[in-house]
């Protein structure tokens, strides 16, 4: 899965695009930090986790640094940079030398992108957050929605954790979860974490065993973090993971998830043993339903799809989901705002471990 640092470096790249709107950007605006996280996932269970930063010019030319665990092994392979090219509709393709590595979606003000793996064998999708802002521990403050995708490695076994993160403001997070576990399902777990957010908005958390690095958007709505960054041996191995958080609220209803959302996500099929990932545009009636569309990367194959589904929003802003022909309830969260939309699970027995990441204007 080495291939998987020269998405880094593309990922990042495209993320310094902020297409979308009238038309192309200026190359001026492709400058800055991001910061980076993927996962990535091949049939056989493999599973890496990679994050770091980004460097753009504002010209051409894009720097990276990161790290990666690859099922355990956490390595900094060395820098990269990759070209891009960016639609008018804020759609990009990243890639090298004439091969197309990645394709997604950038928001207009270029704060964050999401992007999927193209290449048959390794499934994929990452989040890129600009940092931007000044951020301190209590950007982090009250209840969170909490979804993730990983791999408890020594068995191993493909693995979503679901639920609820409450933060201090100020170093510490307790989270209530479940968790499903390639179809068996769980819940009522507890654990408690301390956390760092520095003033540009990069995070730690932090266990007794596990240490994740990533970032959060201007105002805390939504944050990231990927590692284990420790790497075996630890008391308990050192799973890959990638956690996403978005803000809890009150007053929300259906209607507040609405819209056209560009939409990346990963699962796993563990009685077919294929790993999928996917890029599209999600579309909320506002009324309960909801159709998703674009490009799956799944069983070695890129091709079409789509489908529909059905949702409701609670009035904090959980939401339940289930997809036409299936009993999954996937559990998500969507912002106070409706930017932002994170799901995984699902909660039902024998349902995919999913995670999904969505963002819209």
């Amino acid at each position: 899965m080495a291939r998987w640092m020269m998405f880094l470096a593309a990922l990042s790249l495209a993320a310094c695009g902020g297409g979308g709107g009238g038309g192309p950007l200026p190359a001026s605006v492709f400058v800055g930090q991001y910061s980076i996280a993927f996962i990535a996932l091949e049939d056989d269970r493999d599973m890496e986790v990679a994050w770091g930063t980004g460097n753009a010019d504002g010209q051409s030319l894009l720097s990276i640094t990161g790290s990666e665990n690859d099922n355990g092994t956490v390595t900094s392979p060395p820098d990269q940079s990759l070209e891009f090219a960016i639609s008018a509709d804020g759609t990009m393709t990243v890639g090298q030398g004439g091969s197309t590595f990645l394709s997604g979606a950038v928001r207009p003000d270029g704060g964050i992108a999401v992007l999927n793996s193209i290449d048959p064998s390794q499934p994929g999708i990452a989040v890129l957050i600009r940092r931007s802002g000044t951020y301190s521990a209590a950007t982090a403050t009250g209840l969170y929605g909490l979804s993730s995708f990983g791999s408890e490695r020594m068995t191993p076994v493909v693995t979503t954790i679901f639920g609820t993160a409450t933060f201090d403001g100020a170093s510490a997070t307790q989270w209530s979860v479940g968790l499903n576990i390639e179809g068996t399902t769980s819940g009522g777990a507890g654990l408690t974490a301390s956390y760092t957010i520095a003033p540009d908005g990069t995070s730690t958390l932090a266990t007794a065993s596990y240490a994740y690095e990533g970032a959060w958007v201007p105002g805390g709505d939504l944050g990231f973090v990927g590692g284990d960054t420790i790497g075996e041996p630890t008391a308990s191995g050192s799973d890959p993971f990638l956690f996403v958080f978005a803000r809890r609220s009150s007053g929300l209803d259906d209607a507040d998830f609405a819209g056209t959302y560009r939409i990346v996500g990963i699962e796993y099929n563990a009685t077919a043993t294929i790993a999928s990932s996917f890029f599209g545009t999600l579309t909320s009636d506002s009324m309960g339903g909801l159709s998703i569309s674009g490009t799956q990367n799944a069983g070695g194959m890129v091709e079409a799809f789509g489908g529909t589904g059905s949702y409701s929003v609670a009035g904090d802003g959980a939401v339940e989901l289930d997809r036409t022909g299936r009993v999954e309830k996937i559990q998500g969260t969507i912002s106070p705002d409706g930017r932002y939309f994170i799901a995984s699970g699902a909660s039902e027995t024998d349902s995919d471990p999913v995670l999904w990441i969505a963002f819209r204007d």
